[in-house]
């Protein structure tokens, strides 16, 4: 039930970024009216998880199960929280970067934070990721944005804008603290259904001796509630993340520079698996699968949205590659979402 309702509601955002993003990008009536319903969107996909999370406390010890569960879980999100990034930091061997080794990319975080209403800025830090990779770490003055060498030495500024935009939304919208609640509840969740597959074995073993059983069907769904929680976890990653695209193209007003750099991204990783599994033929992820939207729907959707005139460079990807995001249309034939605009 729940697996179909992650389904149903990831649809739902799908259709949203498509809808909002084809009529027109940064229109502020439109773009609150989007924001709005994603807001409700990642809302219930949050709830869904709670009520799992409540469920399984309450099939293990009923309402002090519940009440257990919950207070397990706010305690665990507490030292989440205050888990210092710099632990993050040098596991992955990053090192921060100062204004003046990288004043370029400081000036755009500083422009983007301003009109984002952020009053601190991010630190950087540079990681010696081979793959192209931007993600965001901390909150409040210790929130750093860790972007790897690979992804800065291959893209433009403009598009290095867009990467930028689209993390500083993260942050403006509070998407880390959101995604370390769904996380603390999945492990919770997990912890619940290993107590529950330990009680199957028990309740299978009272049959056995014909003493008094516990009932099954409470169990069984606790055994399953680890996919459960999971694909609930995926879907509110896929859709902040399909919605931190589209706020980030508002934000710049340059739609074209984070298509342009997500092909790029796109166009890396498969040169990268390309070199290292040469034999094997691309596999394709299913989408309930991935904690991201597949790159092409996020590119149709950012090329999708209004272009101002004279912004697209003649060497852009999202216009060399335009072709290759193009949508099916009546008939089976193909509908160009990208047009130059002038």
């Amino acid at each position: 039930m729940l697996i179909k309702l992650a389904v149903m509601l990831d649809r739902y955002q799908h259709h949203i970024s498509l809808d909002a993003s084809s009529r027109g990008g940064w229109v502020n009536v439109e773009g609150e009216y989007r924001r709005r319903r994603s807001r409700i969107h990642s809302a219930l996909l949050l709830i869904a998880m709670a009520a799992l999370l409540s469920y399984c406390g309450w099939i293990v010890a009923e309402w002090d199960g519940i009440v257990w569960s919950l207070c397990a879980g706010a305690a665990t999100l507490v030292l989440v929280r205050r888990m210092p990034p710099g632990l993050v930091l040098r596991a992955i061997g990053a090192r921060a970067v100062s204004r003046s080794e990288a004043p370029a990319l400081y000036d755009m975080l500083d422009a983007l934070c301003q009109r984002a209403g952020l009053e601190r800025v991010p630190l950087l830090c540079w990681a010696g990721e081979r793959a192209p990779v931007a993600f965001t770490v901390g909150q409040g003055e210790a929130t750093t944005i860790v972007l790897s060498a690979a992804l800065v030495r291959g893209m433009t500024l403009r598009e290095m804008q867009g990467i930028l935009a689209h993390e500083i939304v993260h942050v403006r919208n509070g998407d880390i603290a959101l995604m370390q609640l769904a996380m603390v509840a999945g492990r919770l969740t997990r912890l619940l259904s290993q107590i529950g597959l330990l009680l199957v074995f028990l309740s299978l073993f009272l049959r056995v001796v014909a003493a008094h059983t516990i009932p099954i069907p409470p169990l069984m769904i606790l055994v399953v509630a680890p996919i459960a929680v999971s694909m609930l976890q995926l879907a509110l990653s896929r859709a902040r993340e399909g919605e931190a695209d589209l706020e980030a193209a508002e934000l710049t007003g340059d739609p074209h520079a984070l298509a342009s750099a997500l092909v790029k991204m796109r166009r890396h990783e498969q040169m990268l698996l390309r070199g290292r599994f040469p034999t094997v033929a691309p596999i394709r992820i299913p989408s309930l699968l991935r904690d991201h939207p597949a790159t092409d729907q996020r590119i149709r959707a950012l090329l999708s949205m209004r272009q101002p005139p004279g912004i697209d460079a003649a060497d852009d990807d999202a216009v060399q590659f335009a072709s290759d995001y193009e949508a099916p249309g009546p008939w089976g034939r193909r509908r160009r979402l990208y047009r130059q605009r002038v």
